[in-house]
């Protein structure tokens, strides 16, 4: 309910590997500076005279941003797979395709010879038929049932 408006899956490459690194660098910076910041008085009464309290809140508060605003960074990663509004945008070819959740006729898994195994592959208006991510990329099951919910709705 209060989560983020975007479902992103990562991919399972460098440059995923390089946003999750990147994301706990801020959340350690940022919980370096709450750690050494000067509380104000005014917050540290507020919590009955305890500063470690106004700190542990600040630092979920820092966690929790993060956290929400996590995907929109991975959403535009080179090869990475996002839900966002009604637009589904994947990788194709070497490009970035989007595609309106009204065109979508189903979703569905299927299996594909290893490394990759299962996918998540969606069947247009058009009869076409397009792969979107593999479903062990972080954040891919996600991604598929709310595709899976937007499609049940429609009918």
């Amino acid at each position: 309910m209060l989560g983020p408006p975007i479902r992103a899956a990562r991919p399972l490459d460098w440059t995923g590997s390089v946003a999750v690194a990147a994301s706990w660098l801020v959340i350690l910076l940022c919980a370096l500076v709450v750690l050494l910041v000067r509380l104000p008085a005014a917050w540290i009464r507020f919590a009955f005279g305890s500063h470690e309290l106004v700190r542990v809140a600040l630092a979920l508060a820092v966690l929790g941003v993060v956290v929400w605003i996590r995907p929109f960074f991975i959403a535009r990663l080179p090869r990475a797979a996002s839900l966002f509004g009604g637009t589904l945008t994947l990788q194709e070819r070497g490009r970035r395709h989007r595609v309106k959740v009204a065109e979508l006729r189903r979703v569905d898994l299927e299996v594909r010879p290893p490394p990759v195994f299962e996918v998540v592959v969606v069947e247009l208006a058009d009869g076409t038929v397009h792969e979107v991510c593999p479903i062990d990329w972080p954040g891919a099951g996600g991604l598929y049932r709310a595709l899976a919910r937007r499609i049940a709705r429609r009918r």
